[in-house]
């Protein structure tokens, strides 16, 4: 991707991000390295989680909603037998007991009545707003609340190893899903209480964790050896099916008329719609009434 290409639509990247470090500081050093007007993200980690972050800027940025659409894969540590108030390892222990006993075939049989439609509370120790204030700021201050239950769909929630007291779960859920939160309530399922351990994001969509690039090799590479890193913005939902507009098109779409789409007789679904270089316009809906979703660029070719 070349600097007029970014400048142009913008653009994203896979990164891994590490244990200790939050999201926002993920952005930051991308941001840094590749100056880019605007930046933003698909999805935070908390900091004690590792695992691919998706980083967008400039007008790509108009993507993130779409992007946090895609399920998202995790591997996870959950710890049988302690209760955290944070509902993972950095927390403070509230209970602790033996959970050894516990059978894997009662484990998977409690995960699978946690797969489909399920309703969750938020952590107390979460970013969810009340009144304008994340939950967390008022309960570190001694303030007391409830948070109101959510449905969030799992799609897969799969034992891969049980190390008494210790599970390695595969999880893939919806976006907005708190992982923490399902260990804590498998363990009150299962009568031990239980906690996250650790936990990687594998996969946010068609997109996974394998192709990422780590920051050190970020922030060390030449500009020639990171353009390969680099990903257009017409690739971010590569599951929509395309369609190359002609000059005149694309000069409409940018001034926001689908005039020239009706007779193109696209099925009623999601289309991204490409210039004739594979830049990306917009996003278009199909259909006899054909519409703009999202538009890419804000001025005239």
């Amino acid at each position: 991707m070349t600097t007029r290409e970014t400048k142009t639509a913008g653009g994203f990247l896979l990164v891994t991000k590490d244990e200790g470090i939050t999201s926002r500081r993920v952005v930051d050093r991308v941001e840094g390295r590749l100056n880019p007007t605007r930046v933003g993200h698909a999805g935070t980690l908390d900091p004690f989680a590792r695992g691919l972050l998706i980083v967008l800027w400039d007008r790509a940025t108009a993507l993130v909603p779409y992007l946090q659409e895609y399920p998202k894969t995790y591997t996870a540590a959950i710890h049988f037998g302690r209760v955290t108030d944070t509902q993972d390892g950095t927390g403070h222990v509230e209970h602790e007991t033996d959970a050894r006993h516990l059978d894997p075939c009662d484990i998977r049989a409690a995960m699978r009545r946690s797969e489909g439609w399920i309703e969750q509370t938020p952590p107390l120790f979460s970013a969810v707003k009340r009144r304008g204030q994340p939950a967390y700021k008022y309960t570190r201050s001694g303030a007391q609340m409830e948070l109101t239950p959510r449905r969030r769909y799992v799609h897969r929630f799969e034992l891969l190893d049980w190390s008494p007291p210790v599970a390695r779960a595969f999880i893939e859920c919806a976006s907005g899903t708190y992982v923490r939160t399902l260990a804590h309530d498998l363990g009150r399922v299962l009568g031990t209480g239980g906690c996250l351990e650790s936990l990687e994001r594998t996969g946010i969509g068609p997109f996974n964790v394998a192709d990422a690039i780590d920051l050190d090799t970020l922030e060390s590479l030449s500009a020639e050896a990171l353009t390969p890193h680099l990903r257009h913005a017409a690739d971010v939902l590569p599951d929509w099916p395309a369609i190359t507009l002609d000059d005149d098109e694309t000069q409409a779409i940018v001034w926001g008329l689908v005039g020239p789409l009706c007779d193109r007789g696209l099925e009623d679904r999601p289309f991204r719609a490409l210039d004739k270089d594979g830049q990306l316009v917009a996003l278009v809906q199909g259909g006899r009434a054909p519409r703009i979703l999202r538009g890419l660029r804000g001025d005239p070719a």
